[in-house]
């Protein structure tokens, strides 16, 4: 299993600030963007604040954003990994072939209301799938749904061998159902930040693997 911190920062110095917390205790960031249309908050949306980072730990952009394929140019040299939402892009076969040009891995996020079988003619080109598994986007500290398990699972039987990430309201109460029902990776956010030690969250969850 791995873990990936999720971020949500309204400037560039919080950005930094939280990436610096978790540099040397996780090997990837995540990092939430929106403009306040897909999703109802704003966050800060500069990726090249990202140029101070300097490789010191591998970072995945979540855009949260109607028509991502606006902004790639500017996230794809700042990160490793792209996450564009499924029910926010134009054209998906398009993004897929841009990402064919690049280095950087493509994930595509489902809300928890769209079926994975959504993505049925898309496997070939998408790295991961990131489910989400809270109704309300856009804050930390929202309630897990625990309607995601059965979607992991039929993504599962779908497509065995992609990566699935799950985002949203992960704890370490939740977080064994969502790795038994088939889940690669946890996208955790408020069960770290609101952690009295840090440091001491991130051990927790590496130690149910």
């Amino acid at each position: 299993m791995e873990l990936v911190p999720a971020i949500i920062a309204h400037t560039g110095s919080e950005a930094m600030d939280k990436i610096g917390l978790i540099e040397g205790q996780a090997e990837w960031a995540h990092l939430d963007i929106m403009d306040g249309q897909f999703a109802p908050t704003v966050s800060w949306q500069t990726p090249d604040d990202l140029e101070l980072v300097e490789g010191r730990i591998k970072l995945e952009a979540h855009l949260m954003i109607n028509e991502p394929e606006r902004v790639l140019p500017e996230w794809l040299p700042v990160v490793d990994r792209v996450i564009v939402h499924f029910e926010a892009v134009t054209d998906l076969e398009e993004v897929i072939e841009t990402f064919k040009l690049h280095r950087n891995e493509l994930g595509v996020a489902l809300l928890l209301e769209t079926p994975v079988e959504a993505l049925k003619e898309y496997w070939s080109g998408i790295s991961f799938v990131n489910l989400l598994s809270i109704k309300k986007i856009g804050y930390h500290g929202e309630p897990f749904d625990k309607r995601v398990l059965d979607k992991i699972k039929a993504l599962r039987q779908l497509a065995p061998s992609v990566t699935i990430s799950v985002d949203g309201g992960i704890n370490l109460e939740n977080a064994r159902a969502v790795m038994a029902a088939g889940a690669d990776r946890l996208v955790v956010g408020g069960a770290l930040w609101n952690a009295s030690d840090l440091q001491q969250a991130i051990n927790s969850f590496r130690s149910l693997n």
